[in-house]
């Protein structure tokens, strides 16, 4: 029976995994991994910056995360722009498919582990024609008290 189980994939897609942890969505990660791969397969997709993460395997590469995620004025942002992380999460997508086409494998189940990669998952599951589950740890009041970012477009963005 394990076996079997092992065969189904699970694809966790996140920002944020360990060791670099943001806002703790790395250690929900960690706990979900822990738990879900003494059972499952399990593939964790994220940022070139977390590539160096035991946790991670598939992951983007250093130049685009530089163009099109990396805001050298200000470090503490996530992102610089909507329509550049647009960019970024095909990208991811990309990397993705070409991950399991190589290992000539796919993914059972996509978890979709924060918004900022929700339409890389989207789009794998439909890909896939899989099941796609989503985590929401996005909360408009977390931002309150931050001026420019992220703007009300991208709320409106998000939230569609």
């Amino acid at each position: 029976m394990l076996n079997f189980l092992k065969r189904n994939r699970i694809l966790m897609v996140s920002f944020d995994v360990p060791p670099q942890g943001i806002w703790g969505v790395a250690d929900n990660i960690f706990k979900l991994y822990t738990h879900l791969s003494k059972t499952y397969s399990i593939d964790i997709a994220s940022r070139n910056l977390n590539s160096c993460s035991k946790f991670v395997n598939i992951f983007t590469d250093k130049f685009s995360d530089d163009c099109l995620l990396i805001n050298k004025f200000r470090e503490r942002e996530v992102y610089k722009d909507f329509e550049l992380l647009t960019a970024w999460n095909l990208h991811l997508e990309k990397k993705i498919k070409e991950f399991y086409n190589f290992h000539d494998v796919k993914p059972s189940l996509v978890h979709c582990h924060s918004w900022l990669v929700m339409i890389a998952c989207k789009n794998i599951a439909l890909y896939y024609n899989i099941p796609l589950i989503y985590t929401a740890h996005f909360l408009e009041k977390q931002y309150s008290g931050i001026k420019s970012i992220p703007t009300i477009a991208d709320f409106e963005e998000i939230i569609s």
